[in-house]
Formats: structure tokens, sequence, C-alpha cells
């Protein structure tokens, strides 16, 4: 590593893997130095177990960097859109703290949360915008808090899957519809210029939808509820996908059924997510595969450096 490089680490806590990356960054080259990948052989649920695998992962992974961004997603990460008042953002959590539990399975002191304005055309007065309020239980963070801090690293953030990803591809311009497909759950995001507009997560996944013979209909019928909420929160005319891009974490064979059944379900054009980071620098010899599998925990990686990184 040459003078005057910064190393940034994003990590990705799956169902069925961890996944991580660290990035070199010198001006402005960015390479994917070093990755790791791990199956689920623990609880992840368990912060012991989890933080052990963790250990074991930066050991052979030969990671330096302590500092961490961490990426999860799954059914436990809950999305919202409400019409709120224009104040500061600061100002907005505490008030929003009142009132949490009207709209989440559980109240604010139940749970972390963080919430971004939506630019929508909207109907509402000066005073009042859309915004996309996420929320996850705050048992679920402090057990990955807690996993992080026993295996010797430094939490830096936490991010759900979705705005990991994007990041990672630089962005989707198009308005999309986003399906990332896991093996034990399904999320389906809006997604247009780069940008996070709604997301939602189902409890089933690749597994179960492989199984069933009307896997693109459920999922097209489970894209349609998608966008109708988002669109009765904030208008008909919103967000008007122009695409389908799946994203099944580089699982080739998972959509080998699936990809015809879905095309004949969806009358938007299909198209598979592509890689992440095209001005990346690549150890030689990545498989594509691989670099898919690993797209959310470099999204997570590139948080930092996009902020400008940290001392």
């Amino acid at each position: 590593m040459g003078f005057g490089t910064k190393k940034y680490l994003g990590l990705y806590i799956g169902a069925e893997d961890l996944t991580a990356a660290e990035l070199w960054v010198r001006g402005t080259r960015i390479q994917v130095a070093k990755v790791g990948i791990k199956a689920a052989g623990c609880r992840f649920n368990d912060p012991g177990e989890l933080a052990e695998a963790l250990a074991q992962l930066w050991q052979a992974s030969g990671f330096s960097s302590q500092g961490v961004t961490l990426a999860i997603g799954g059914p436990s990460i809950f999305y919202r859109v409400l019409p709120l008042p224009k104040i500061p953002v600061a100002e907005l959590r505490r008030a929003l703290e009142w009132e949490l539990a009207d709209h989440f399975p559980f109240s604010a002191q139940e749970a972390v949360f963080d919430l971004r304005p939506l630019e929508v055309g909207t109907g509402l007065g000066s005073n009042e915008g859309y915004y996309l309020v996420v929320a996850a239980p705050r048992s679920l963070i402090e057990g990955y808090l807690t996993a992080l801090q026993l295996a010797g690293l430094e939490p830096w953030a936490i991010e759900p899957e979705p705005l990991a990803l994007l990041r990672s591809w630089e962005g989707l311009e198009k308005a999309s519809l986003l399906l990332i497909l896991r093996p034990s759950y399904v999320t389906i995001g809006l997604v247009a210029g780069g940008e996070l507009f709604f997301a939602r997560s189902l409890s089933w996944g690749l597994e179960v939808v492989r199984e069933g013979r009307a896997a693109g209909e459920k999922l097209s019928r489970e894209c349609q509820n998608t966008l109708g909420y988002f669109q009765a929160r904030t208008g008909q005319d919103t967000f008007v996908p122009e695409e389908v891009v799946i994203y099944n974490g580089g699982r080739a064979g998972a959509l080998e059924v699936l990809l015809p059944e879905l095309k004949g379900s969806f009358t938007l054009p299909i198209r598979l997510a592509p890689p992440p980071g095209s001005k990346l620098s690549w150890i030689p010899e990545t498989a594509e595969e691989e670099k898919q599998l690993l797209a959310v925990c470099i999204g997570s990686g590139l948080r930092e450096v996009r902020k400008g990184g940290r001392d």
C-alpha cells in the first residue's frame, strides 16, 4: 500500500453468509484490495457467536482495518413513507419519536430509526414534505454493535441493504423496481436516479419461490402491492417504473427456472443488476459471480469514501 492510501471496509451480515471488502483509496483510484466470504456457520443473532465468526473472517482475509460500515437487510428492517413538516431533521427526529408506534410495530424506545426527505411532486402544503423513514428493532442493532465490538471492530455506520447496493452500482438512473432475491427473503425497492424511494421486505425468499409454480405471478403481485402503497401515500404519478432490475447475490443457478417465469409475469423490461463498481480496480482474476456476491459490502465500504473519508 502506497503513501497517502486510505483504507475503508464494508461488511454485509446476511442470513446465509458474511461478506466483507477492504477498499484502498489513493487519489481517484479505488482498489478492492482484500475480500472475505464466510458461509453461515453460526446463529448470527447471537452476538458472541457472530463475533467469533467475524474474528475468523478478519484473520482469514488479512484485513487490517477495524473501522467498518455495516449493511443489513431482510424483514426485520421496516420502511414507511410519511408526510412530515419541513423542519430541521434533528427536530423532526425528536418529534417523530412520539408517534413512531403509530407507523411501526414498535415504539421509539424499542427501535433505531432514521429518515430522509423524498424528492417527489406532492399535493402537500409548502410546509410539509414526504420522508422515507427506516426503522429496525433496537435489540437487533444493539446485538450487531455488541458483536462488532467483541470482535475488536469499530462500527462507523449501519445502513439498509438497498442503499449499499445502489451505491455499489453507482446508482440506477431509470425509475426501477428493484428485486433483491435472497434464499430466505425478498426485498422490493423503488429506486430512481440512484436514490431509494421506498422498500418492502417479504419473509419468504428464493428457496420458497423456486418451489412454487406461480413464482413470477406472486412476485409481480407483491411488486404491484409495493408500488400501490407508495402511490397511495404520495400520488399516482409520483413514481412510474420503467424496468425491473434483479439482484440475486451472484447465485446464477437460482434464476434458471425463475427468470423465464418472471419475464412472463411482468410487462416491464427485466434485466439483471450490473456488477458493482465499474470504476473500481479489482483483485486480478476475481470472477463476475464473486463480484456480485460482494456488491453489498462494496457499497457499504464506499459510503465513507463518498463522504470524503475519516482520519
